[in-house]
């Protein structure tokens, strides 16, 4: 598990402290620093959706560029991706990692859709526990299995 710490570029205004914008000098410190300050933060209210959309965001950024600069430094073939790493999103929070990978293989890696995709299929897996209804009066745990299509409900 990794913990990140998002931090503003710059700390500090100086300039905007000296003309007595006291509170403004930092706020974009604070705004930043609210990333990762709370896991889960209260989403009832349009702000807080909005910070945990940037949270949820940042998070996987952070694990994926770190997952592949750890690729990388043994690796020289993208094909190998998905044997040395697997990427497992549990519940719906992570599901940015799909684009994510995909942007990074396409725009960094510069490999085609289609391997790129391919690879991305390959390396993440998603898993949600899901209530579904059984027989009268009965609820069955169906835990969904999902490699970016494929479903397998057991």
């Amino acid at each position: 598990m990794r913990l990140w710490a998002a931090r503003a570029t710059d700390y500090f205004d100086l300039a905007g402290f000296s003309h007595g914008e006291f509170v403004g000098a930092v706020a974009e410190a604070l705004e930043a620093a609210s990333i990762t300050r709370v896991l889960y933060p209260d989403d009832s209210t349009t702000t807080g959706q909005g910070l945990r959309f940037r949270a949820g965001v940042f998070l996987v950024a952070c694990s994926l560029a770190d997952l592949i600069r750890r690729f990388r430094r043994g690796n020289a073939d993208w094909n190998a991706l998905p044997d040395k790493a697997a990427i497992q999103m549990n519940d719906t929070h992570p599901a940015m990692a799909v684009p994510e990978l995909m942007r990074i293989l396409l725009d960094e890696a510069h490999l085609e859709w289609e391997q790129a995709w391919d690879l991305t299929r390959r390396t993440l897996a998603y898993t949600n526990h899901t209530p579904v209804a059984g027989s009268p009066g009965e609820v069955a745990a169906c835990v969904v299995r999902q490699r970016c299509c494929r479903v397998i409900c057991r």
